[in-house]
């Protein structure tokens, strides 16, 4: 008599590396301009400049573009220094966020949490918050610095490319 053989489970597929990326935001209330970048572990990176953003909306932009951008087929990282906009998305991610609490938050805080419910639904995503401008030599910490850098740069540009343009 031949004996039985266990059925052998499919062999495991090695889980896809992470897209990790860091984003941030920069404005000059001055110039009236907002500038949000992200920048990620594999050298990909993007910013932009908009007329009117306040920091805190150059940073929610900056973590909407990245979640626009991440991959659909692994999972994504995303460090920022925002830390309402961590705890909020966490909360979002968790299940936890109800719309009840959306009583507390402006009106710009609403649209672009609106905006990223979606974006989150449909992705494997961490959001990690980092301390900003600390020196820390971490992987993330750099990221991070990167994406101010970038910013900051996009920013500087932008009031340059205006100022030959227009009175400021």
């Amino acid at each position: 008599m031949q004996a039985l053989k266990e059925p052998q489970a499919a062999p495991q597929l090695p889980k896809p590396k992470p897209w990790i990326v860091a984003t941030d935001g920069s404005a000059d209330h001055i110039a009236g301009l907002g500038a949000y970048a992200w920048v990620a572990k594999d050298g990909s990176r993007a910013a932009s400049c908009a007329p009117g953003i306040t920091s805190t909306m150059a940073e929610w932009a900056a973590i909407h573009a990245a979640l626009t951008a991440a991959p659909t087929d692994r999972p994504t990282i995303i460090y920022s220094d925002f830390r309402g906009a961590v705890k909020i998305l966490n909360k979002i991610i968790a299940g936890s966020w109800h719309d009840h609490r959306a009583t507390t938050q402006s009106p710009v805080t609403l649209a672009y949490i609106q905006s990223l419910r979606p974006l989150l639904s449909n992705k494997d995503v961490t959001i990690i918050w980092v301390r900003s401008h600390t020196g820390h030599r971490s992987s993330c910490a750099r990221l991070n610095k990167s994406a101010d850098h970038l910013a900051k740069a996009t920013l500087r540009n932008s009031r340059r490319l205006a100022s030959d343009h227009y009175v400021i």
